[in-house]
């Protein structure tokens, strides 16, 4: 027996397949435009539920955020604020499986915006005719757009009561010529391809008038200054008043040349008051200016370097001290000469002293100087007192024998003491400023005194005898006057012994002594006059003795 069955087999069900993706190509854009993003996704339709694709953008990577017009469409637009490299993503779901594409956007920085140019036509002008106006304006531009890449400038005539003449109208600077007086109104253009921008200015064109003429300049004399004062310069400027505007003279001194700087207390002044970094030649310039021409002078100031320290000894004579005890005056009745004295002064006890008056005008070490002989000539003690103040005990040592000269006092040798090399050192004095009262104490009888000075110990000079130096008459240098003195130079012959003269009155046949006798130790002698402050005048001669 048999029996028989029948099997009805289907085809397999479909397997659900993941969407597919792209997220469309990559892409370059410049700021600000926007990226439209166009994505593709197709699917098998699988599983049934739901039946049909999600999909979605998002932002994978970039420099800053962005936004979208939307983020759950195949086409979204996106919009960005910093240039950069982005990268998105595109993802579609079918409900059980997914896929995704990436694309990047390239976002360039914007490119600059073309700016209008800037445009100056100058300040406004007048002149007067016949004369020109000189039109200077400036244009400025970004450079864009790149073509053409440069400005085009033209000036225009705007208004005015004549027609003018250019010598040229494409140019930022241009000369116009006018017919008629009045009010012109210029206007300046500049044009980058794109934009036109522009500026204007007037001209007022006065009648023909006066033809302005420059300052006439005055600086004043040359003059000639110590180092260290303030020197006053006085100018002067006188004008025509032209052009009516501004109508008044600016002025300014300058320096034109000099080997140091210098600074002047009212620069913008016509008198002012100039110091002086350094001594040497200046040549200083008073510059005027009318508004429209200029004119200048110059004066030259010689600053003299400071004076050195006084060039001379004051000489003391013996006979004019103040005596005490048993001393003698002496006087042969004949000039001074290498070989004799005119008047002297001899001790001879252990009272006899000579007091002298000495000026002393820096603080330091002294010698004493005296132009003595001795009777047998061999060397004679004696002393000297600064002020009234101890005695110290001194000798001079004559190097002629018995005939009359300079010799500086020397310290007194005992048995401790023993001069370095055999010499023996001159005896120092340490004196301040001011009058100083020196005196020496005459009890060697032996020993005559004829004059007495004090020299620095520093100093290499060395009295000569009367009647030893060349003979040259002094010549006059220079004289400046002081706040506080007369100053009045003179060139000199070292050793020589001078007399300063002076009076107030150019007719006044007598001359007053003004000065004690002063031996030169250099080649000038300085002589401030502080007497001379109150005298309306002075007049001054410098007499040599010897």
């Amino acid at each position: 027996a048999s029996d028989e069955v029948q099997v009805q087999v289907e085809a397999p069900l479909p397997i659900n397949q993941p969407p597919v993706v792209n997220a469309g190509p990559d892409q370059t854009i410049r700021l600000p435009a926007p990226a439209l993003l166009t994505g593709q996704a197709s699917d098998d339709g699988l599983p049934a539920d739901p039946g049909q694709l999600t999909v979605w953008w998002e932002l994978v990577s970039g420099p800053a955020p962005v936004s979208w017009s939307t983020t759950n469409s195949l086409t979204v637009e996106v919009n960005f604020t910093q240039p950069g490299l982005y990268l998105f993503r595109l993802v579609a779901s079918d409900g059980a499986l997914s896929a995704s594409d990436e694309v990047q956007v390239q976002v360039e920085a914007p490119l600059p915006i073309n700016q209008p140019p800037m445009v100056n036509a100058g300040p406004d002008q007048t002149i007067r005719l016949p004369a020109p106006a000189l039109l200077a304006g400036q244009a400025s531009d970004d450079g864009l757009p790149a073509d053409p890449g440069q400005l085009t400038v033209w000036w225009e005539l705007v208004s005015g009561p004549g027609q003018v003449a250019w010598s040229n109208t494409n140019a930022l600077s241009v000369l116009v010529a006018f017919t008629q007086p009045g009010v012109y109104v210029f206007r300046l253009s500049a044009s980058d391809g794109e934009w036109v921008a522009a500026d204007e200015m007037q001209v007022e064109v006065q009648p023909e008038g006066p033809v302005n003429q420059p300052p006439r300049v005055g600086a004043g004399p040359d003059q000639t200054a110590d180092w260290g004062d303030v020197v006053t310069l006085r100018g002067g400027v006188r004008d025509d008043g032209l052009p009516e505007v501004p109508g008044a003279v600016t002025v300014r001194w300058e320096v034109v040349s000099g080997p140091g700087s210098v600074s002047f207390s009212h620069p913008y002044d016509r008198s002012t008051e100039a110091t002086f970094s350094e001594p040497g030649d200046y040549v200083l310039r008073l510059v005027a200016f009318d508004g429209e021409l200029s004119a200048w002078a110059e004066v030259t100031v010689h600053i003299v370097p400071p004076p050195p320290a006084d060039q001379f000894l004051v000489v003391r004579e013996a006979e004019d001290g103040q005596v005490q005890g048993s001393v003698q005056a002496g006087f042969t009745g004949e000039p001074d000469s290498p070989t004799n004295a005119a008047g002297y002064v001899q001790g001879g006890g252990s009272d006899s002293a000579v007091t002298w008056a000495v000026p002393v005008s820096e603080e330091g070490l002294y010698v004493v100087w005296v132009r003595a002989r001795t009777t047998d000539g061999s060397s004679a003690r004696l002393a000297v007192a600064v002020d009234g103040a101890s005695e110290q005990q001194a000798q001079v040592i004559p190097t002629t024998g018995g005939s009359w000269e300079w010799m500086p006092l020397s310290v007194v040798a005992n048995g401790a003491f023993a001069p370095p090399g055999g010499g023996v050192p001159r005896l120092v004095l340490s004196l301040t400023p001011g009058t100083r009262n020196v005196t020496l104490r005459l009890s060697d009888g032996r020993l005559m005194v004829d004059k007495v000075l004090l020299s620095p110990a520093e100093s290499s000079f060395r009295p000569i005898e009367p009647g030893s130096a060349p003979e040259r008459a002094p010549r006059f240098l220079a004289a400046r006057r002081k706040p506080d003195r007369m100053q009045v130079v003179w060139e000199t012959v070292p050793g020589a012994v001078y007399r300063v003269l002076f009076k107030d009155h150019w007719d006044d046949p007598r001359w007053q002594v003004g000065s004690p006798d002063l031996m030169a130790s250099g080649d000038r002698i300085v002589w401030r006059d502080p007497s001379a402050v109150s005298a309306p005048s002075r007049f001054y001669r410098l007499e040599r003795l010897y």
